[in-house]
């Protein structure tokens, strides 16, 4: 995995290099040094550069579901994410979790 720093470059250089994205978020995750305000930023960066990549939903939408416990956001993620995706099972999971 690239460090954030050698990750940021190739945004710099590629903003449609979503591994690379994945590893910034990879990293701001395993650090614990950057809040969930700077990861959810990065997701909606990774989202501005690749607005039809569902996999940024999904993650945004499990990020919000599962580490801040908040269903409403995390649906609104999945919704969005299946509207690219619509047969994505994964999506359907996590719209059904939202709505228990």
């Amino acid at each position: 995995m690239a460090t954030l720093e050698e990750a940021e470059v190739r945004i710099k250089a590629d903003p449609s290099d979503v591994l690379a994205w994945h590893e910034k978020i990879d990293n701001l995750i395993d650090q614990y040094k950057q809040s969930n305000e700077a990861i959810l930023k990065t997701y909606d960066e990774m989202l501005s550069a690749n607005p039809d990549y569902a996999e940024a939903l999904i993650g945004k939408g499990v990020w919000f579901e599962t580490i801040m416990n908040e269903p409403k956001n995390a649906l609104q993620c999945f919704q969005k994410a299946l509207l690219i995706e619509p047969d994505n099972e994964e999506v359907q999971r996590g719209i059904k979790r939202c709505l228990k």
